[in-house]
């Protein structure tokens, strides 16, 4: 083993002179190479954007067995990871996509959430934690367009407050997806709406339209019931409030018989091998 000979100073003329440490200097190849490694960061946002694209997004006809043993897809994992590392690039790119990666914030049935021993406790506490982070940044809240999540039976006071209080938060937030709500959640959540002014859509269960139909502007509720019949309601509305719905049968939108009016009614009826329409519109002119 051989060992460079440290510099060390010299006198010329009764004058010392320190000498430096000899600099590696990179070599040709490695030069090379770092100017490859910059070609992505070249390349246009079209690009970029068009390659995004390829990833799924968070549907918004969920299904609510997710939370019972299964999780989601990874495929709708895949898209945040994506423009979360892509954001840690470079500054260029974090200006880029940290916006579009708060266009969706989704505190819902992840892999590593729901093989947790308490999932409610998990994704109870992540809520309380986003909540906190979108006060901290209200820059990025404004980025927020949905917001999907799960609401458990943990620490339920504290849960649904912090929910209410990061939606106030969520200036430009367009659409609220319950992938899955407690009983007791279902409870007490129109008292904790009530006086708020929340966003134009909402997506959740049938047992939940209860407790969003009262709220001001918005515009429709899709309700999604997995059951046998495997049905999803759509209401609509255009000016006021919806009025008692989800009490039209099948039987009922099939014959043509009247319903108790939102503005529009649509109830699709899902099947393994094909997707039944049926609407029945009853539109009012005011």
């Amino acid at each position: 083993m051989s060992f460079k000979k440290q510099p060390t100073n010299r006198s010329r003329g009764g004058v010392l002179i320190k000498l430096q440490p000899n600099i590696n200097l990179p070599l040709k190849g490695h030069r090379e190479d770092q100017k490859k490694a910059t070609v992505a960061l070249d390349l246009p946002l079209e690009m970029l954007m068009e390659t995004l694209g390829h990833f799924k997004t968070f549907p918004e006809k969920y299904r609510h067995d997710w939370f019972y043993g299964q999780t989601m897809p990874l495929d709708y994992l895949e898209r945040t990871d994506v423009l979360r590392s892509l954001s840690q690039t470079c500054r260029q790119w974090r200006q880029w996509f940290l916006p579009i990666l708060w266009e969706m914030l989704t505190v819902g049935p992840s892999h590593s959430e729901l093989r947790h021993t308490e999932p409610h406790r998990v994704l109870g506490e992540r809520l309380l934690w986003q909540n906190a982070f979108v006060q901290q940044n209200p820059q990025l809240a404004s980025n927020v367009r949905t917001v999907s999540v799960c609401l458990g039976n943990y620490d339920t006071n504290n849960v649904l407050s912090a929910f209410v209080e990061m939606i106030k938060l969520l200036q430009n937030l367009y659409t609220i997806q319950i992938i899955w709500m407690d009983h007791e959640i279902t409870a007490v959540l129109p008292r904790e709406l009530q006086g708020h002014v929340f966003p134009q859509r909402i997506f959740a269960s049938r047992d939940d339209f209860d407790s969003f139909k009262a709220l001001e502007r918005l515009h429709s509720i899709t309700i999604s019931h997995i059951d046998l019949t495997r049905s999803m309601w759509n209401y609509q509305m255009q000016n006021g409030r919806f009025e008692d719905a989800v009490r039209g049968s099948e039987r009922a939108l099939r014959d043509g018989k009247s319903t108790p009016s939102p503005k529009t009614l649509f109830l699709q009826t899902f099947d393994y091998r094909k997707i039944v329409n049926i609407v029945h519109s009853t539109s009012h002119h005011e």
